[in-house]
């Protein structure tokens, strides 16, 4: 095979990897990824036999190798007093870990150590990737072909989305069940976010493609389908990041086309040819996509007219956790966390990790901070500055260019909200368009400086080999694959919980589930470990609930009811842990478990379920305690009182609740318990005012019947009948309440003669 075939074949695996990358679920699962390893690296060693090479360093190659430096960095064991200096917090958290289970984590900077060894395989094929790139975009032929690769890749990608919308698939391709809940649209990216990154990419890159020089008018017509076809899916995802992103990428890639036609030294008959060719067709295209777009974005425009600086403020949002992530840094502002660290250390100081757990911060510029310190992002930023500069510097170079220079703007807009660029279905195709506009020449080398060349190629090759095996072992299992493995553990080994805290020292749930089995047998042990994961995670409901048991089996029920209620305000299984509270504790610790600014409604209509009333009706009166006019819980003090025949509770409304006009329904039901409990007076407050009352004639009638009871129940009988006699007046009564008040005339009579000497109260 001659050297124009290896460089074929190289470039065709290279491509071929990509793909995988991106229909293998996004390169999330490590098997897919130890595949696109294996694919690079045969891609790699296609050109060993080729003595061409870049003639200068690649800016592309550089940035990468900058974060593969920085992570191996990151793994090297260091003297323990630089690590402690570098991230005291962290490094005491580790140690005191160890201490409690007698393990010997990795002490290096990294607190994750697989974590960042998982994200070193990662950037070893981008490295690979790069590697290839950068050989097949020497050439427009080359670039051509990547770029026109890659806005295929997209292209299909959009079509599998499009077919999975027509059966109404909620699998991926039939087989593959989303871990969490269904996306809104399924596709080979299920996080909509990432989809509709990519779809914005492969929008600019075919619009590019679409408005590029001469080719045949069904070229062309492909093109401006896929640019279409991947436009639709990125509006449909409905991700406002990616909505953005896809308008600052096409408005790149149109300006970059406008201003290589006007401002540059064209002959007029080329300004001229492009007035009469190139711009019509670009204004249809454009006037097209545009009608596309606006008949599919109806979900994406909802979701924006509900956007407003109110969810800056909200717990879960992405302005939430770029302010908690702020810790992180000062923790360790030098080396940062790790890579691959994050998520297991920001859950110290990010309430809504109790909900949610959070694999990234959602912004690429902060994330890069968090990950690798001050230094390490200075030392990123600086090669990201240089690639940027000698990619944006060919802006005139052709529309191919343009394209790629909005697929580069629309992942530089997306990384400032999300994290696509972290998965390699997305990072895979953005490298290989990144060497379309930062690419360098090759040449020939001959003698020492092509030996050199071809060992770098064949460690390159060990390197990607290494990657592929490292990501069939638990070595670089993520924390989510190691939480599954080791919940499905039964029984539970104290093996296994070590073998956890070892890969993730700064994790909470090896703690949790050391706790868990310590507290069979030993319980000062489970009451240490429990505080230690309580310490890495301060917000998690289950580790609350577990330390409120502890509470329970030493007979502390009022710290136990302070950790339910802890439980109760972060949990998301609110049934769960009401149910238990209320299973285990009196009703006064009950009541007082469950925080008094959670939802009123929803506490009392589940208490209600749960059938405890005395529960319900103390922390209705510790809200009140807290806010006396607050209506709604009158009316459910009211309500409750009522059905449960609670005489105490029912004074208590008729009193603490009297200016909060609470419903008439509720008045009527408390009236009718203070009779039943023989206390007229009070349910005669409840009614004073029922002659003004509005609404429907027949609430008012009853009301009106109730105080007629109450003054017959004190034996006053005149005050009674005129009582009765106001009521019968009333011309629109119905007939069945009419009925009512003629018996409620013979009742009064009856009692009045049998008892003709008693006397008012």
């Amino acid at each position: 095979m001659n050297v124009r075939k290896h460089e074929l074949v190289s470039s065709l695996v290279g491509l071929l990897a990509v793909l995988l990358a991106i229909l293998g679920i996004g390169g999330a699962p490590r098997l897919v990824q130890a595949g696109v390893a294996c694919l690079v690296a045969i891609a790699v060693a296609a050109t060993l036999w080729s003595k061409r090479a870049p003639a200068r360093r690649s800016p592309l190659i550089l940035f990468i190798s900058v974060a593969i430096g920085l992570s191996l960095l990151q793994l090297l064991p260091l003297p323990a007093a630089l690590i402690a200096w570098l991230n005291p917090t962290g490094t005491a958290l580790r140690d005191e870990g160890a201490a409690l289970l007698g393990t010997t984590p990795w002490n290096a900077i990294s607190l994750d150590a697989h974590g960042t060894l998982g994200a070193l395989c990662s950037f070893t094929m981008v490295l690979g990737i790069a590697v290839v790139a950068t050989r097949v975009a020497a050439s427009e032929r080359g670039r051509r072909r990547i770029v026109g690769g890659i806005a295929a890749a997209c292209g299909l990608t959009a079509v599998i989305v499009g077919v999975h919308e027509l059966v109404g698939a909620s699998s991926l391709y039939g087989i593959y069940e989303p871990a969490q809940a269904r996306p809104s649209i399924v596709g080979p990216l299920l996080n909509e976010n990432h989809l509709g990154c990519l779809m914005a990419v492969g929008t600019s890159l075919a619009l590019g493609l679409a408005l590029h020089g001469q080719q045949a008018s069904r070229a062309r017509a492909a093109w401006l389908g896929v640019a279409a076809s991947c436009g639709v899916v990125a509006i449909a995802s409905e991700s406002r990041g990616a909505a953005l992103a896809l308008g600052g990428g096409v408005f790149v890639t149109l300006g970059a086309i406008v201003g290589q036609r006007f401002l540059r030294d064209d002959s007029p008959r080329m300004r001229a040819t492009f007035a009469t060719t190139s711009l019509p067709i670009g204004i249809v295209v454009i006037a097209a996509m545009l009608v596309v777009f606006y008949a599919s974005a109806g979900g994406l425009s909802h979701d924006l007219a509900r956007t407003s600086l109110d969810e800056i403020e909200q717990p879960r949002s992405k302005m939430a956790i770029w302010r908690a992530s702020v810790a992180l840094v000062e923790e360790a502002p030098w080396m940062g966390v790790g890579r691959g660290g994050f998520e297991a250390a920001i859950t110290r100081h990010h309430p809504a990790a109790a909900l949610n757990s959070f694999s990234h911060v959602e912004n690429e510029y902060l994330q890069a901070i968090i990950d690798w310190g001050v230094l390490g992002a200075a030392a990123i930023a600086f090669a990201a500055l240089w690639l940027a500069w000698r990619s944006f510097r060919r802006w005139r170079d052709g529309t191919l260019t343009a394209g790629a220079l909005g697929a580069i703007a629309v992942v530089a807009i997306q990384s400032s909200v999300d994290f696509g660029i972290e998965l390699l279905g997305i990072a895979a195709p953005v490298t290989a368009i990144v060497a379309t506009t930062a690419h360098v020449p090759l040449r020939e080398l001959s003698g020492r400086a092509l030996a050199l060349a071809r060992a770098k190629r064949i460690a390159l090759i060990f390197a990607l080999g290494g990657a592929a095996i490292l990501l069939t072992t638990p070595l670089t299992a993520t924390l989510a694959e190691d939480h599954a493995l080791l919940s499905s553990r039964a029984p539970l080994e104290l093996g296994d919980v070590t073998a956890h805290a070892e890969a993730h020292p700064l994790d909470y749930y090896a703690f949790a589930r050391g706790a868990e089995r310590a507290g069979l047998g030993r319980e000062a042990q489970a009451v240490r470990l429990l505080n230690h994961a309580l310490r890495l995670h301060p917000t998690h409901p289950a580790l609350h609930q577990a330390a409120a048991r502890l509470l329970l089996r030493r007979g502390l029920e009022e710290q136990a009811a302070i950790e339910y209620a802890l439980a109760l305000r972060s949990t998301p299984s609110v049934d769960t842990v009401l149910g238990e509270i209320v299973s285990r504790l009196g009703p006064d610790a009950a009541a007082r478990a469950i925080p008094i600014d959670m939802p009123l409604a929803m506490i009392t209509k589940r208490l209600r379920d749960l059938d405890r009333p005395r529960v319900s009706i103390l922390w209705l009166e510790r809200l009140l305690e807290a806010r006396p006019e607050n209506l709604e819980a009158c009316e459910w003090l009211y309500s409750t009182a009522s059905r449960a025949q609670d005489l105490d509770a029912a004074l208590t409304a008729s009193t603490r609740c009297r200016r909060a006009a609470p419903t008439f329904a509720a008045r009527i039901g408390l009236a009718r318990t203070l009779l039943a409990k023989e206390h007229p007076l009070e349910a005669a407050q409840v009614l004073a005012d029922v002659e003004n009352w509005p609404g429907r004639i027949d609430t008012k009638v009853t009301g009106w019947l109730l105080l007629c009871d109450t003054f017959l129940a004190e034996r006053r009988w005149d005050e009674t009948r005129r009582c009765l006699h106001r009521l019968d007046a009333t011309s629109n009564i119905p007939a069945a309440q009419r009925n009512e008040v003629r018996r409620r005339f013979e009742r009064v009579d009856e009692l009045s003669r049998a008892a003709p000497s008693a006397t008012p109260l």
